[in-house]
């Protein structure tokens, strides 16, 4: 209740849960996202990883611990990001965290790879996230003056969505 009305008086009951459960994944998460809530961002990263390790055969708590090193070390939220991608290739956390990748990196270059992984890896026509980020590709190419590459994504995606800024232009 007291985690739900987000009350600083969740953070000992939740404490006391994962004393008693430390395998408990989800109410590691809850620690997580209450720290946070109170601005205590390493403990909340140390939580977050608590839950991955309690449950690592579930891809979200892999994936939001991978997404809290974006700011405070971008080397090990890279390294956990492709990591996620080989421990789950056929999940939609994998392809989300490719997206968030190539759309938060500012290398042009390292833009269009990690974006050309992403189609690679999870096909658009499958995987949500993919198809969210051919966009992204398709201005990367555009960006790096690669005109042939963006009309040929933009041909093999056909109908399924709308590439570009300015959309599909020949």
């Amino acid at each position: 209740m007291y985690y739900g009305e987000e009350s600083p008086k969740a953070t000992p009951y939740l404490k006391k849960v994962v004393e008693l459960q430390p395998a408990n994944a989800k109410v590691w998460q809850m620690l997580a996202v209450d720290a946070e809530r109170w601005g205590d961002n390493n403990a909340s990263r140390g939580y977050m990883g608590k839950a991955a390790a309690a449950d690592p055969n579930d891809p979200s708590y892999s994936f939001y611990y991978a997404m809290d090193f974006e700011e405070v070390d971008p080397a090990k939220w890279r390294s956990a990001l492709y990591d996620l991608t080989k421990r789950f290739p056929n999940h939609e956390r994998g392809a989300q965290g490719l997206y968030w990748l190539a759309v938060r990196t500012n290398d042009p270059l390292e833009k269009v790879k990690v974006f050309e992984q992403l189609r690679t890896l999870y096909p658009p026509e499958k995987f949500s996230w993919s198809n969210g980020g051919m966009s992204g590709l398709y201005d990367a190419y555009l960006q790096q003056n690669q005109p042939q590459k963006a009309k040929e994504l933009a041909k093999a995606m056909g109908d399924k969505g709308r590439l570009g800024r300015q959309g599909i232009a020949g």
